[in-house]
Parts: C-alpha cells; structure tokens; sequence
C-alpha cells in the first residue's frame, strides 16, 4: 500500500479486500466482482469482471471491443461463453456507476 500515491485511483474486489491504511484523496473503486462472477456460475472469471469494469471506468483506455476480441482469441471454447457474460457483467457495473447508477463502490481515504 505504501506505494499508493495520494490522488490515486485503487481497484479492489469487495468481496476480498479491505483496503486500509491508505494515503489522503485515494479513490477506491471497490467492485463486488467475485459475487457477480459466481451470480454467473464462473467464480474463476472474477478477473474478468474487473477487466471490464475497468474498461468502464478509465475513459477508453483500451477499448471494449479489443478486451472481447482478446478474450475470444486466447481463451478456450469451454470458457468463453461465460467469460464474455463476465466482462459484460463487469462493463455494465462500471457504465452504471459512470451515469450515476445504483452501484455505490465508491470510497475515498
């Protein structure tokens, strides 16, 4: 942690991780990505989830549609279905929370 700038912006999965001891104005996108990828039947695509809530939430830093070509091209047939609806999953917690939606996972130290 110590190497957390103030002013920065941390990711964490709610579900396994309480940030603490942080420096001043660290915004912490706190995402439940381990529920929403186990609501799926996939708690192994919780990464996933959070590849596309990142893709939400950093102004197009890498695009959407390059993550789903990405995830289309390396990973294996049995998995694929479920790790796009993962990426959906976590792409559409993001948009929410950018247009001011329901999802509140947002803390600042």
């Amino acid at each position: 942690v110590s190497r957390i700038e103030p002013g920065a912006r941390l990711l964490v999965d709610a579900d396994l991780v309480e940030p603490h001891d942080l420096p001043e104005r660290v915004e912490v996108l706190a995402v439940p990505c381990t529920r929403l990828a186990e609501a799926l039947g996939a708690k192994i695509a919780a990464n996933v989830v959070m590849l596309g809530f990142l893709v939400a939430v950093t102004e197009a830093v890498v695009s959407a549609e390059s993550l789903r070509e990405s995830i289309r091209t390396t990973l294996p047939p049995r998995t694929l279905e479920k790790n796009l609806e993962a990426f959906e999953r976590g792409l559409a917690f993001g948009l929410e929370l950018c247009e001011g939606g329901g999802n509140e996972p947002v803390r600042t130290a």
